[in-house]
């Protein structure tokens, strides 16, 4: 594995060579940081720097693998944040927040906000994606392409509450 800057087109320096300055990880949901990013984090907090990972929701309507009898109820949400707090544990990473955490130091504290997951649903074997529960109804599509989108939405993996 080597790590090369393409804006500069520097040669590949070994990860034994690179110092980690701060590490800010920002996810979606519980199991994110470990499925996503888990090798970068811990080896980077192993190295001594300072890594903060953010947590959009915690996976309030997301799938309870193990504990399916949870799925839907109001034990969801303690109980992915118990699980993110175990995992980042295991990582070494020692700082973390939820997005609602953060937006009581940027927004009115008076009126907190804080953010559900919009869910996923296994479209097929191996692929998962937007839960049907509440069609996106975005105000333009948005895309890279000249060409119209042969969609009529969008979806992201987070929400502010309705």
């Amino acid at each position: 594995m080597s790590v090369t800057t393409a804006s500069t087109g520097s040669e590949p320096t070994a990860p034994s060579a690179v110092v980690p300055g701060p590490v800010l990880a920002v996810l979606a949901h519980p199991d994110d940081e470990t499925l996503l990013a888990g090798g970068l984090l811990a080896l980077a907090a192993a190295r001594g720097a300072r890594v903060v990972v953010v947590t959009a929701t915690r996976g309030e309507r997301g799938e309870m693998i193990g504990a399916p009898q949870l799925e839907g109820t109001d034990a969801v949400a303690p109980t992915r944040s118990q699980e993110i707090a175990a995992a980042l544990t295991a990582l070494g990473v020692r700082e973390h927040v939820f997005l609602d955490g953060l937006a009581a130091h940027v927004s009115d504290p008076a009126a907190p906000v804080r953010w559900t997951d919009s869910g996923m649903a296994w479209i097929r074997p191996g692929v998962a994606g937007p839960a049907p529960t509440r069609p996106p109804r975005p105000s333009a599509p948005a895309t890279s392409s000249p060409r119209p989108p042969r969609w009529r939405g969008s979806c992201g993996t987070c929400a502010p509450p309705s």
